[in-house]
């Protein structure tokens, strides 16, 4: 049994379903998106490497779900910046709790979390955010103290520069996942992926496809 964003239960199949054999692209009636993709193979489903799988975006504009669609994610990351800080390593360094940036971006907000294994570790309780920000200086604070510089838990030097991930405080995209590709996104024979997409389109096999709200 499945569970739509509105909290209503149904069973796949129950508010329509389709078959689709070929590589014509494929959408759901309209108001309605895709719920889950049945393979029924006999080795894999290839999706097609544009259009393949396109998901739905939430309320912020982002992509939860999988999908094939370059420019189908939101802007829940603003960022992925390379950046150091190079406090107390010599002449030029940074006052402490300042980060420079590889390049301005205007897309970087004042109370956006900040993220970097060595500089701002993740958190859930306290995480670093962005304090001001200024070309590419970049000042952070912790959310429970947001006016307050804070020190960065460590140190990168110029050389050793590191992608610097920025979020919206409630509802930003994660990172880990990849985009896929014509090359990855394959379902084996009799498997079923769920999700909310909004069309696809197949390099090879043939589906089940199950709608809802």
């Amino acid at each position: 049994m499945g569970i739509n964003s509105q909290g209503t239960a149904y069973d796949f199949g129950q508010l329509g379903s389709a078959f689709v054999n070929g590589t014509d692209a494929f959408y759901p009636p309209k108001g309605m998106v895709i719920v889950a993709i049945t393979s029924l193979h006999a080795t894999d489903t290839d999706f097609a490497n544009s259009g393949g799988l396109i998901s739905e975006l939430d309320e912020h504009g982002n992509s939860p779900w999988i999908t094939t669609e370059a420019d189908a994610h939101g802007t829940g990351v603003s960022a992925a910046q390379n950046a150091h800080n190079d406090a107390g390593s010599g002449a030029g360094t940074n006052p402490t709790g300042v980060i420079t940036l590889a390049g301005a971006d205007a897309n970087i907000k004042i109370g956006m979390i900040v993220e970097q294994s060595t500089m701002c570790p993740r958190s859930l309780t306290d995480p670093y955010i962005v304090k001001s920000i200024s070309s590419t200086t970049l000042t952070v604070a912790k959310e429970s103290n947001p006016r307050v510089t804070a020190a960065t838990a460590g140190n990168l030097a110029t050389g050793d520069a590191a992608a610097l991930h920025f979020f919206e405080n409630h509802g930003g995209q994660g990172f880990g996942g990849i985009q896929s590709t014509a090359s990855n996104m394959q379902i084996p024979g009799g498997a079923t992926i769920y999700g909310r997409w909004t069309g696809g389109k197949l390099a090879g096999g043939s589906i089940i496809i199950y709608f809802g709200y």
